[in-house]
């Protein structure tokens, strides 16, 4: 497990944190549910925002044990985040876009649009073999416990 380096997280605005629900615990990993945005509630653009508002379910290595139900913290670095959006959604969107370009110049539109939807294929074929590296490298880590 990574422990929680204080130095490396002193400063707030290096790390996404969120408050979550241990649901349960299996050896050294928790099974934490993450708590919906309560702004997302009221919003009336909520529809057009694009932000899932559901809970997230994720898993979290600790090293002390932690009680069921307990309301926890949890964080990951805001440069490891944001390197997950460009594997989820820059590479891909860059991905289709180059394949339709290249696809235009050579082949039918009807051709080129279905070859660059066609490219993400293999793209998350890759990523889902990959998904282990992925999860140990964008690893959500234990921050703190809430007294209840």
């Amino acid at each position: 497990m990574e422990p929680c380096n204080k130095m490396q997280f002193s400063k707030p605005n290096k790390l996404f944190s969120t408050t979550g629900v241990v649901e349960s615990v299996c050896g050294t990993e928790a099974t934490v549910r993450l708590q919906s945005n309560a702004n997302c509630e009221g919003c009336k653009a909520q529809s057009a925002c694009g932000v899932d508002s559901g809970d997230k379910v994720v898993h979290v290595k600790m090293d002390k044990s932690i009680d069921l139900n307990s309301i926890i913290t949890v964080g990951i670095d805001k440069k490891k985040g944001l390197i997950a959006v460009v594997y989820a959604y820059v590479l891909p969107f860059v991905l289709v876009l180059i394949s339709l370009l290249i696809g235009s110049v050579f082949l039918t539109e009807a051709v080129a649009g279905l070859l660059s939807l066609a490219i993400l294929i293999p793209y998350y074929i890759l990523l889902y073999f990959l998904r282990a590296s992925f999860t140990e490298k964008f690893r959500v880590l234990l921050l703190n416990q809430i007294k209840n």
